[in-house]
């Protein structure tokens, strides 16, 4: 199975009026990445039959680091995976509209992540060894020895494991969704100020398993495998609980007042420099009014050059953001 993704949107924009528009959007986003092996019959290394999957097994602590030296040897696949997929629908809806002095903008966004994934890991059984099983143990003529005799790899080409980890093969899929909603105006309170103000609401909420089979801790409740000790694993399925909440609120304001300054002055040589360098790159329009006198014509060019070179603030962003 190959590594696959695309992402796929669609927007659809109306004018509603010659002053006021909507927008309209929604898009698809999906990647999976496999990770698996070759097949393999597992009835070829000697046992009856495979265990929950057909994969060669996980062997470790082919090694001798410590006391001998050499590379830690790592044999099968240990974290493998049918697919994980990141599926994530998301849609989006704003509209504006200017009327007098107003420039009101509203809008929402809506996102839902799925991320599925069919995981083999250690469903294939992973086996350690160890250099104790051909050790000749710690002590030796009534004294403890000084150093820990035996070879991980001697106990491996014997066929004695240290121990086994196996686990069922699991099918989850994690899950949340994200909303936005938020209304601004921008506001020409005179021909110097500007103001801009409005709300915005954010709401996520936390990454939960569809059918509550996420685990966790619970130090209170008494553990049936360990004698009724506490200290124990609860899942959201079984539980009736809820391991945690999102906040509903949280306050986080934003003041923008940006205040737009009066023209600069604009001289009559600094204008004619400009102009003759936009002549030379062949990008300036004349526009004059039709006239027999040169004089007035290069008067007309000059003032309509101050008002392109008039400097102005940015343009704040016309989304009010956290």
């Amino acid at each position: 199975m190959e590594p696959d993704s695309y992402t796929t949107r669609l927007n659809y924009d109306q004018t509603i009026s010659p002053t006021k528009l909507l927008h309209l959007g929604a898009g698809l986003l999906y990647t999976t990445q496999p990770a698996l092996g070759p097949r393999f019959d597992q009835s070829q290394l000697g046992w009856e039959k495979n265990f929950y999957i057909d994969l060669f097994p996980m062997l470790g602590g082919l090694n001798d680091i410590n006391q001998r030296g050499g590379t830690n040897v790592g044999i099968g696949p240990f974290s493998a995976y049918q697919y994980s997929k990141d599926i994530k629908p998301t849609g989006n809806v704003s509209f504006s509209w200017v009327t007098g002095n107003h420039s009101y903008k509203a809008g929402g966004e809506l996102i839902v992540e799925g991320l599925p994934v069919l995981n083999y890991t250690r469903a294939n059984g992973s086996f350690t060894f160890n250099a104790i099983q051909t050790s000749i143990g710690f002590w030796q003529d009534g004294r403890g020895l000084n150093s820990t005799t035996g070879f991980p790899y001697a106990s491996f080409l014997l066929g004695r494991t240290n121990g086994l980890s196996l686990s069922e093969v699991t099918n989850t899929r994690l899950g949340n969704h994200s909303m936005a909603f938020y209304i601004q105006d921008s506001w020409k309170v005179t021909r110097k100020l500007t103001l801009n103000y409005g709300l915005r609401y954010d709401y996520a909420t936390l990454l939960r398993e569809q059918y509550g089979r996420m685990q966790s801790a619970a130090f209170d409740k008494p553990n049936p495998v360990a004698a009724n000790r506490l200290g124990s694993v609860i899942y959201e399925a079984t539980c009736g609980c809820r391991f945690n909440s999102n906040y509903a609120w949280v306050s986080d304001p934003v003041w923008l007042l940006p205040i737009r300054s009066l023209p600069k002055p604009c001289f009559a040589p600094e204008a004619a420099s400009l102009m003759e360098h936009l002549q030379t790159m062949r990008s300036f329009r004349s526009v004059s009014r039709t006239s027999k006198s040169s004089g007035r014509r290069d008067t007309e060019n000059t003032r309509l050059f101050c008002r392109m070179a008039t400097p102005m603030l940015p343009a704040i962003d016309s989304t009010i953001r956290r």
